[in-house]
């Protein structure tokens, strides 16, 4: 099973490796593993969450850059949305910049 904060080709054998049941939020890297997209988990899991991204970047190229992933488990109190809002702000403060498919926080 892949490793939380690890980096991971971003591939359905990669995915299918993670718990059906881990929420939290997740990365997508470019090939540089510089994240183009942060998600969080909120109404399904992560592995399922990964899943979709897959298909649809497959199927109509929603995200191009995405190479690459990565998870965080949301601990005890944690929500998904906190997490995910907060690993934004990081990378803002990091790369002084949104995620290149991300234009605003969550709601």
């Amino acid at each position: 099973m892949p490793v939380e904060g690890r980096w991971y080709k971003f591939t359905f054998d990669n995915i299918k490796a993670l718990s059906n049941s881990m929420t939290g939020i997740y990365f997508l890297g470019d090939t540089r593993k510089v994240p183009v997209y942060i998600g969080g988990s909120r109404r399904s899991n992560i592995r399922g969450r990964l899943m979709a991204h897959l298909r649809d970047n497959l199927t109509y190229s929603k995200y191009p850059k995405a190479k690459y992933f990565k998870y965080r488990e949301a601990r005890m109190f944690e929500t998904p949305r906190e997490m995910e809002r907060d690993a934004i702000n990081d990378h803002v403060r990091k790369y002084k910049k949104f995620p290149i498919y991300i234009k605003a926080y969550p709601k």
